[in-house]
């Protein structure tokens, strides 16, 4: 049996200076919450951590429910990456330009994906493609239409 969390950052601002590849960062793990900043951070620009890849982060990680800290993507230029886990309910990304895909994460919160709407930074076009059952929760919600209607070059599609 894996551990429920990873240990938080040594320091707060040892992140803050640099871009990570977070490739297949969390595969296969049984961690159920990941702590990518220490929670004092948060809400601060030290909350956040600058990401260059993202594709598979938590690929086949089964029991993972949360990411804390905010997951800059604006360095993130593949389109079409995938954020998979089944019981992933949030994640906070900003500064989206691509298109990103949450195809096996079925429990995706409407905090989650309001967040990362609102703050996308797209210059062309954009598809964020859920799971059916987050779409079929998330697709009529007032408030995510809203957002989408505010960020025209946003799509909300299912798999």
């Amino acid at each position: 049996e894996g551990a429920r969390t990873n240990l938080p950052p040594k320091s707060s601002t040892l992140h803050f200076y640099k871009t990570f590849d977070f490739t297949q960062a969390f595969n296969n793990t049984q961690i159920e919450v990941v702590a990518l900043v220490d929670a004092s951070s948060l809400g601060t620009v030290r909350g956040e951590v600058k990401v260059s890849d993202l594709n598979f982060f938590t690929q086949s990680a089964q029991k993972l429910k949360r990411i804390i800290g905010v997951l800059d993507v604006s360095g993130v230029s593949t389109s079409g990456f995938r954020i998979n886990g089944p019981a992933l309910e949030y994640i906070y990304i900003k500064n989206l330009k691509v298109s990103m895909l949450f195809n096996n994460t079925s429990a995706l919160k409407k905090e989650s994906v309001l967040y990362i709407i609102e703050n996308a930074k797209p210059a062309s076009a954009i598809t964020i493609t859920l799971h059916p059952d987050a779409y079929a929760l998330l697709a009529d919600d007032t408030d995510i239409v809203a957002a989408l209607k505010a960020k025209p070059l946003i799509t909300l599609a299912s798999v």
